[in-house]
Formats: C-alpha cells, structure tokens, sequence
C-alpha cells in the first residue's frame, strides 16, 4: 500500500507527482491512495477502471495526516510502513523513478485518458502549431523571467510558420485572455472552455512551445508532441529543436531540463 498525502500544486504538478507512484504502484501490485486530485480526477473517466488506484475521502484527510505525523517517523518527504507499505507526504520533492515511469507511460496515458470530444477538431492535413501562453503568477515568479510578451510569442510564431510551405495554424492556450494574440497571428484560434480542454488541445497539435511549464509538459508526454520551451537566451527557433517529452523534464533525445534558484531553466545536453 502507497498512501499519498500531499496535493502538490495545480494540475499537471500533481499528474507529475502522482504518476511516478503509480507507476510504482502498479509494478510492486500495491494499491495507492491519493489525498488529493479532488478538483481534477472527473477530469479523467477513465480513472475508474483502476481499481488499483483510490482517492482519501477529502473530510478524512486532515485527521489522517495528522495522526500519521504523529506515530511515524518521517524525513518529511516519506515514510515505510511495517509489512512494505509507504507514506509520502510530499510527491513533488520525492524522487522519481524515471525509467519506471517510463516502462509504464503508455498505462499512465491510458489512465488520464482526455476524452477527444474536449480538445480541437482538426483535418490531417492540417499544420498545428500549440502556443502555450502562461501568464498569471509567471509575472512575479523568478523575477518575471519567463513572462513574456505577446510580440516575443509572435516573433516565434513568425519563425516557425516561415519553415512551413503551406498553410499553418496556431492554437494558443492561455492561462488570461489572449485577445490581441488572437487578433495578431493569422491563423490562431483558441477554445477558452477550460484548462483540460486546453491540455487536451496542445497534445492534439504538431508542435508545442511555451515557457518552461508542467502544463505544456505533460500535453507533450501525453500526447507524444515535439515540444520546445522558450528561455530567455532563445534565439534561433528551428523545427529540428522540437522533441516530445518522455518523463518530467527528460526529452526523447536525453536531454534534461534543469533548474536552479541561481540560474533558473536551462537544457543540460545528453
């Protein structure tokens, strides 16, 4: 048994903390509870079908996590059980198996399976292009390093579309409005239904670019898209730099991205 206490986050830090335990979870034949993925795992019908995979009635949860602080010992990210049972307190921090979550990536993707009827209606002849615009808390975060503005975003969309003969569109995805985006980018369009029709929608595209983010992460993974991330440094955007992602910061190619407080996001090379 994996008993998971914490809620790490939004969205898709929590699918990138959870899915790892799973992975565990179902290699060791262990069932695993999760304290948390309230506001999301409606999300995911497919979830049911888990029986391996429970959810902590929310009015249980604090009474739970305080009783077991008290009779187990902790180095504050987990805890081992008598008879091989576990408790992590915190997902995020914990490390991950990479080479586990990736021998069970297509059961991870079946498990938060998005139903199509969420994300774009598209042709197979058409050119995607997933412009994921985050905004929101990235204008103070890190000195706002990796709040851009719409005409960087445009820029890229420009370079990009200028490697293509035909015909390309963009689907941008934005955690605010996106109007003047909209109205500057020929061939851009956008759903604003909800954040899983919007990750649902960038795993459909051809490509995906955006700032370092879990979000366009795991639309990535999930949807085996070359992705790039814009840094700051960024100038030549070829097609040839896009690659889908295959575990939490881990690229096709081996290629990492990597992060510290000094030096913010970097791609450290295989």
């Amino acid at each position: 048994m994996i008993i998971v206490m914490d809620a790490p986050g939004q969205l898709c830090n929590q699918l990138w903390s959870y899915s790892p335990l799973i992975a565990q979870a179902k290699e060791e034949n262990q069932t695993i509870y999760i304290n948390g993925f309230d506001d999301y795992k409606d999300n995911f019908p497919s979830l049911n079908r888990y029986k391996f995979i429970r959810f902590i009635n929310p009015k249980w949860s604090k009474y739970l996590e305080g009783t077991l602080k008290v009779f187990i010992k902790t180095d504050g990210l987990s805890s081992k059980l008598p008879g091989g049972s576990s408790v992590v307190f915190s997902s995020w921090s914990l490390p991950k198996d990479t080479q586990r979550f990736i021998r069970n990536a297509d059961l991870i993707r079946k498990i938060f399976e998005i139903p199509d009827a969420l994300g774009i209606k598209r042709q197979s002849t058409d050119i995607i292009i997933g412009m994921h615009v985050r905004r929101g808390d990235y204008k103070s975060w890190n000195e706002g390093k990796y709040y851009y503005t719409n005409d960087h975003y445009m820029a890229i969309a420009e370079a990009l579309r200028s490697q293509f003969e035909g015909s390309v569109k963009f689907f941008i995805a934005s955690n605010e409005p996106a109007d003047e985006l909209l109205s500057k980018v020929p061939n851009s369009f956008s759903l604003n239904i909800s954040a899983i029709s919007d990750l649902k929608s960038l795993s459909m595209c051809d490509y995906i670019f955006g700032p370092p983010s879990t979000f366009s992460m795991w639309a990535s993974f999930y949807g085996q898209v070359p992705c790039r991330f814009i840094l700051p440094d960024d100038e030549d955007w070829s097609l040839s730099d896009f690659e889908p992602i295959v575990a939490q910061n881990l690229f096709l190619s081996g290629n990492r991205l990597d992060f510290s407080a000094d030096k913010g996001f970097w791609i450290a090379r295989k």
